[in-house]
């Protein structure tokens, strides 16, 4: 049998700097980088353009990994079915992979381990989320003193960065699914029908360009970024966010790239906005399912059959929602600006459940990230971290008459627009 180490690819779809790549190659092992499709995790209309992405990042980082001798392994099954037919494959094997938040990712390694050992690396983070606290010990639950404390850290940063790291690879000659049952395992060709969809054009520029051709773009942007990334129709953020998600660039990589150029410090804020509500939900997990905080006491509504019709179709009548909504279901992509004006609508006008919106942005959103999505909703709906967002809301309105003066965002994804 051939003892190797498993790389277990998630949000780390790449070689360079990758520090689950580093452990796994310490011992001198080969290794094996394999993908799990779990087909339970992406069922539902608006799944596919998530899964194209996911996809063609996997052949982007196969094309590397041929360079090396060796390809992608993906296996499409649930995870205690994968990992028991890997444990048939290499008895003796360690499995690496990244620290992934929410339940269904606990729970795929919960799973693994049950068939081989599991070492679980920080990667995709800046920060250590346990390192992170108050003089007392206590987990910091405001974005003021979160950053403070994160910039104390920062400084401190581990320059851990390789590359191209130096593994040693086990041989494999093609890519290729395995579908696997409790009984049996098929091998298929490695392609996106194997998993179940079809090829579909990717149309948001986020998704269609590269992480690296993707910071090539922001760097004209950056001087500017501050006035423009509340305006929907200008596009005056980084688009990074799918390639973070999954890893195709370090964030160490671009923490390290802002650093060294002017007119950055609020790009840097809104990369510790990511990490605070990961930190959130790294500690305070039940916070998926549950309002973080208890003191609000609001009865939630759910949307009539009628209304959610009317979600579903884009047509709420507000047309920067509307806008927003179709955008979600042609692209995959809402800019942040649409999304928190959707969010406090459904929850402060409409008085929904944030549950509801968050699971709608979970089926479409290409960058879904659960951390990110959870703790963005709950914001906007008062049970988040921050009190006073109990009594905050956005006029869409007023906020369309802000930040699309000229209805250039509105008139994009409507066929009309009614807003003037």
């Amino acid at each position: 049998m051939v003892k190797c180490n498993i790389w277990w690819i998630r949000r780390d779809m790449r070689i360079e700097d990758n520090r689950v790549l580093i452990h796994a190659a310490e011992d001198g092992n080969a290794v094996f980088p394999f993908y799990l499709f779990d087909p339970s995790e992406f069922t539902g209309e608006g799944q596919e353009k998530k899964v194209n992405f996911i996809f063609r990042q996997l052949v982007n980082l196969n094309r590397e990994l041929a360079k090396f001798g060796t390809a992608i392994t993906i296996c499409y099954g649930k995870a205690k079915d994968v990992f028991g037919w890997l444990k048939t494959q290499f008895p003796e094997a360690k499995v690496f992979t990244c620290v992934e938040l929410g339940h269904s990712a606990c729970q795929a390694v919960k799973e693994a381990e049950k068939f081989l050992p599991v070492v679980e690396v920080s990667e995709g983070y800046l920060l250590s989320f346990d390192k992170i606290r108050s003089k007392k010990g206590k987990i910091l639950t405001t974005f003021f003193h979160f950053k403070n404390a994160a910039y104390k850290e920062l400084e401190k940063l581990e320059a851990i960065y390789q590359e191209k790291p130096k593994v040693e690879w086990l041989s494999v000659s093609m890519p290729c699914v395995y579908k696997i049952g409790e009984e049996k395992a098929e091998k298929l060709d490695f392609s996106l029908s194997s998993l179940g969809f079809e090829e579909i054009e990717l149309v948001h520029e986020g998704a269609v360009k590269s992480a690296e051709e993707l910071l090539e773009r922001f760097e004209k942007i950056l001087p500017e970024y501050e006035k423009l990334r509340d305006f929907p129709a200008v596009n005056g953020t980084s688009l990074l966010s799918a390639h973070l998600r999954y890893g195709t660039i370090s964030i160490r990589k671009v923490f390290r790239w802002v650093m060294n150029r002017p007119n950055s410090a609020k790009f840097i804020d809104e990369l510790l906005w990511r990490e605070f509500f990961s930190y959130l939900f790294y500690h305070f997990p039940e916070s998926e399912f549950q309002d973080l905080r208890k003191d609000y006491n609001r009865r939630w509504l759910k949307p009539s059959a009628e209304d959610w019709k009317r979600v579903l179709n884009a047509q709420i009548g507000i047309p920067i929602i509307d806008a927003g909504l179709k955008q979600l279901y042609l692209e995959g992509f809402v800019h942040n600006r649409v999304r928190m004006i959707i969010a406090s609508y459904f929850t402060k006008d409409f008085g929904w459940d944030w549950r509801i919106g968050e699971r709608l942005f979970a089926q479409h959103l290409i960058d879904y990230d659960p951390a990110l999505n959870v703790g963005n909703w709950q914001w906007n709906a008062g049970v988040g971290v921050d009190p006073r967002s109990k009594y905050r809301r956005f006029n869409p309105f007023l906020q369309a008459e802000k930040f699309d003066p000229e209805n250039h965002y509105i008139s994009k994804y409507l066929e009309r627009s009614d807003s003037k």
